[in-house]
């Protein structure tokens, strides 16, 4: 009878650690980003930005896009996403589409799918896909500048300043200048108090302030 007992506790055991984790799909709340594409929006931009609410003990995503609700014919899957965030790599044609998600734990287990969001993507849609991380890292040149132009760009662009484009040039230079007759502050921010609570309005208004830096 123990020998029994201790089998059944096993089994309970066993299959508590096999449940799947519950995905969190509360709704968003004032000033939350949000589930985008939202239901019934229409993309300007292809691929769209995907985008749901994070969650404690998942540890990477799977996002699916299909024309259908079935999912039969999958247009993009996203595999292996670190954070509650994505954007494709590849353009996705003009048309009407559906998405969803989800979340697996750090054992592998999958959440159930999420529901399934609608939204279209415009025939004028501009193409903005993004590329892989490693690509982007990449593209970035180990010299500068590298922030708005490349170094390789430099003698077009001087050779455009001291020419053709010389007359714009000086106007851009003569507006930077009177820019920095009333020069932007540049004390230092505001720091987040020791009672300030994340994601408050307070640490909202601090976080939003420094944009101006």
């Amino acid at each position: 009878m123990r020998l029994l007992h201790t089998i059944l506790l096993s089994l309970i055991a066993t299959a508590a650690m096999a449940a799947p984790p519950k995905l969190d799909e509360r709704p968003a709340a004032d000033q939350e980003w949000g589930y985008r594409p939202a239901s019934g929006s229409v993309s300007e931009v292809t691929p769209p930005n995907f985008s749901w609410r994070p969650q404690k003990g998942v540890v990477r995503w799977e996002m699916q896009c299909a024309p259908s609700r079935s999912f039969k014919s999958v247009a993009y899957r996203g595999e292996g996403i670190a954070m509650n965030v994505h954007t494709p790599a590849v353009t996705l044609p003009s048309g009407d589409y559906v998405w969803r998600y989800r979340g697996f734990d750090e054992k592998g287990v999958a959440t159930k799918w999420s529901q399934v969001r609608s939204f279209e993507i415009a025939n004028s849609a501009t193409e903005m896909p993004m590329p892989p991380r490693k690509e982007l890292l990449a593209r970035i040149p180990n010299a500068h500048p590298r922030l708005f132009m490349r170094p390789e760009d430099m003698p077009r662009l001087k050779n455009l300043a001291q020419g053709r484009m010389k007359e714009q040039f000086e106007a851009l230079v003569a507006k930077c200048e009177r820019l920095l007759k009333n020069p932007p502050p540049t004390a230092e921010p505001p720091k987040y108090g020791p009672m300030v609570v994340r994601n408050s309005d307070e640490w909202r208004k601090i976080w939003w302030g420094n944009r101006t830096y």
